[in-house]
């Protein structure tokens, strides 16, 4: 399964949710790949530094960015049985791209005014998506 954590404004817990939910699909056996897909790299910094402490079980974890983004992980779906994606907090190419391939998009918000006007954008792009992808399920996560 390929699951999109993304969303249009930063701060909100992103990587969080997406190392956590990888580090789970990777406990419970699952063969899972987190893919980086934001500027930032702190999924990429997270999985190093599980990496040279050895923690168990390994979650790999690659950075991909740009607009080969939907092309590689439809390749890699192939050779994992999930894949995670930590998307940036903004609308990019990255996002757009990881929604035309994603079954699950989860968006983080905190419980504030400013995340909850994002959500009409949100909704826009999901419907937009969905032409790509009429299977894509999408739904938000109150976080912090």
């Amino acid at each position: 399964m390929i699951v999109l954590v993304g969303g249009e404004k930063g701060g909100v817990g992103k990587t969080t949710l997406a190392v956590n939910l990888a580090a789970m699909r990777a406990r419970a056996s699952h063969d899972v790949l987190l893919v980086d897909a934001d500027k930032q790299a702190s999924a990429n910094l997270w999985a190093s530094i599980r990496d040279e402490e050895h923690v168990k079980p390994p979650v790999r974890c690659v950075q991909k960015r740009g607009k080969s983004l939907a092309a590689d992980i439809r390749d890699l779906a192939h050779r994992y049985e999930d894949i995670i994606i930590d998307a940036g907090g903004q609308d990019s190419v990255e996002l757009r791209a990881a929604m035309t391939i994603a079954a699950l998009a989860i968006f983080p918000i905190q419980p504030s005014l400013f995340d909850a006007a994002t959500l009409e954008t949100l909704a826009e792009l999901v419907i937009h998506a969905q032409g790509f992808n009429p299977g894509l399920v999408a739904g938000i996560v109150i976080n912090r």
